[in-house]
């Protein structure tokens, strides 16, 4: 999980162990942060209070192409350049209940009443650095809408490319089981059922939070999912009860914390996130564990890591007795896969 793409974005929220998000931060960075989000509110209202003062009557008389003008002028103080567009998409769907293209083909169309007082109570928020998805209560993953609550990680673009991994592999297979471990909001397993119904999924979190949110997603999507809160470090099933394990768990090291933006330190949650300075790949080492004895005969184990330890990672499960260990680069070129079966 790489937090800092954070429109469709990692999973996975193996439970509730560290500090909740706002519990490490210094109180004196906390009053720089608060400071800095009053500032860019100050500067953003009057902003926003001078574009819609240019739209005559605009509640009701607002055109859809109006109203894009001032979510766009709204919008780019707030977030980086780059991630514009998709801010946009978000919220137009958000605000006006269409797709922008949808926009863009019938531009003349009024707004929805009360879509302006809600873009400027979206505003507000953006303007704390709270991410648009738990704005919004929702992200985009593999092409499908999914609940987010700040109890689970924004699934991001790296995971669904784990999810690829996964279905490349068994594209042609006889039925199998598969466990998601820190499941966050359900994504993986969810995607992996429906594009491939021959895999049978169950998917388990430490935290009941992100258990109830993962149910949720299941039910929005017709799925009957297996779900359970289990530990990572102490869940034990029956011998060879799985095909394969996949899993995005924490792996950015505590260090770290400092240099990420606050719309990811702040809001999402540390559990899913960090894991100590001391014993990064405590996570992976606890699944081979898992998989040396949960796994049958060739079994897969597909997992998501910080490009900093995947060499160690795969060092680790050759060391372990695993076979054909890899490690698979993402879109952007870095190591972020760990790909491994058993004898």
């Amino acid at each position: 999980m790489r937090p800092s793409r954070a429109i469709t974005a990692p999973t996975i929220g193996l439970g509730e162990v560290w500090p909740s998000p706002r519990a490490d931060i210094s109180s004196a960075r906390a009053m720089h942060c608060r400071s800095n989000a009053l500032q860019l509110l100050c500067s953003i209202l009057p902003i926003f209070a001078a574009n819609v003062a240019n739209i005559p009557a605009f509640a009701k008389a607002m055109k859809r192409i109006e109203f894009r003008r001032l979510l766009r002028s709204t919008l780019a103080p707030l977030v980086p350049p780059e991630e514009l567009h998709d801010h946009e998409a978000l919220i137009v769907e958000y605000l006006l209940g269409c797709q922008l293209p949808d926009l863009l083909l019938r531009p003349e169309m009024p707004v929805p009443d009360g879509a302006v007082p809600r873009l400027e109570s979206v505003a507000k928020r953006l303007a704390r650095h709270e991410p648009v998805q738990y704005i919004l209560g929702y992200a985009y993953f593999y092409g499908r809408r999914f609940r987010v609550t700040p109890r689970t990680l924004i699934p991001r673009r790296e995971t669904e490319e784990l999810c690829q991994l996964v279905l490349q592999t068994y594209a042609a297979t006889p039925p199998l089981h598969g466990l998601d471990l820190g499941t966050g909001t359900g994504c993986i397993a969810i995607t992996l059922s429906l594009e491939n119904p021959r895999l049978r999924m169950h998917a388990g979190d430490l935290s009941p939070a992100a258990i109830d949110v993962a149910r949720r997603n299941a039910q929005d999507h017709a799925l009957d999912l297996e779900l359970s809160v289990l530990d990572l470090y102490t869940f034990a099933p029956p011998s060879a009860s799985y095909d394969f394990i996949v899993s995005n768990p924490p792996y950015i090291p505590m260090r770290e914390r400092q240099r990420m933006p606050s719309r990811v330190l702040d809001y999402e949650p540390h559990a899913a996130l960090f894991v100590p300075d001391g014993a990064p790949l405590a996570p992976y080492q606890a699944i081979a564990r898992l998989a040396a004895t949960a796994l049958r005969p060739g079994g897969h184990v597909f997992l998501e890591l910080h490009e900093d330890l995947a060499e160690q990672a795969r060092a680790y499960y050759l060391q372990e007795g695993f076979r054909g260990v890899r490690v698979g680069y993402d879109a952007q070129g870095k190591a972020r896969f760990l790909v491994a079966h058993l004898g």
